[in-house]
């Protein structure tokens, strides 16, 4: 899953003309050098957890979110958003994988694609 939302990213990136980066969160300094050298406008995280830990360093290091720096995480899971409500995130068709997962499992057939995710907008991106 974490390849294929990579590949996507940089797909989408460079449909629009766009350079895709990729930093790995090996370390706090890595993540913090990264952003500032290629003046990056948004980061996409491939999941919320991993969106709510950009969003601590960056806070530690002064840079304020959505008004300096985008952050776009994944999954939107119920209990996370309990948590921290807050951040903006792609949320999966998660009744539409359930029925298609059982339905393969009974007939073997392969599943439709999925439908696209859908962005839930919250307090990480601003207009």
């Amino acid at each position: 899953a974490i390849r294929d939302r990579r590949a996507g990213y940089a797909a989408g990136m460079r449909r629009y003309g766009l350079m895709p980066r990729t930093v790995l969160f090996s370390d706090d300094a890595a993540v913090c050098r990264a952003i500032d050298a290629y003046r990056s406008t948004a980061v996409f995280c491939h999941n919320d957890w991993l969106a709510l830990a950009v969003i601590r360093l960056l806070a530690q290091q002064g840079v304020k979110v959505p008004a300096d720096i985008a952050v776009l995480g994944v999954d939107d899971n119920p209990s996370f958003t309990e948590l921290y409500p807050g951040i903006t995130t792609l949320r999966y068709p998660r009744e539409t994988v359930a029925q298609q997962a059982v339905a393969w499992l009974k007939t073997s057939i392969e599943p439709a694609p999925l439908p696209p995710l859908e962005i839930i907008e919250r307090d990480t991106v601003s207009d």
